[in-house]
């Protein structure tokens, strides 16, 4: 369960930018974001689902690619207060830790086929 204060513009962002040249294009970007709580019926686990809501996206066009990406930092808590520890996935080019398809995750900078634990 994450701390729903902790679920805000400065912890969770949205960012947008031209593929080709890294740029970011020229429009603003407005988003904000909503969250429940959970659980899996199957499991018993509760998680915290977060929905971001944001404006039209710019469509990409002939030679020009825009790529849209969700920011998440370490101001993100959990119930107990602990920081979220920031992951990465694959890109376009691969994630900087090595991740694939096959290993999606970055925990501790080492590539991982499973998520990475929290405690």
């Amino acid at each position: 369960i994450i701390l729903s204060t902790t679920i805000n513009s400065d912890n969770l962002t949205l960012t947008s930018s031209i593929f080709e040249t890294g740029e970011s294009p020229a429009h603003e970007m407005h988003y904000y974001f909503s969250s429940d709580e959970l659980e899996d019926e199957s499991t018993g686990t509760l998680y915290t689902q977060t929905e971001v809501k944001h404006g039209v996206f710019l469509e990409s066009i002939e030679d020009t690619t825009y790529e849209y990406r969700m920011g998440i930092g370490e101001g993100i808590k959990n119930e107990y207060q602990n920081c979220y520890d920031p992951a990465e996935g694959p890109g376009r080019e691969g994630g900087t830790c090595g991740t694939s398809e096959s290993q999606p995750w970055c925990c501790n900078g080492t590539p991982s086929s499973s998520t990475c634990p929290t405690f």
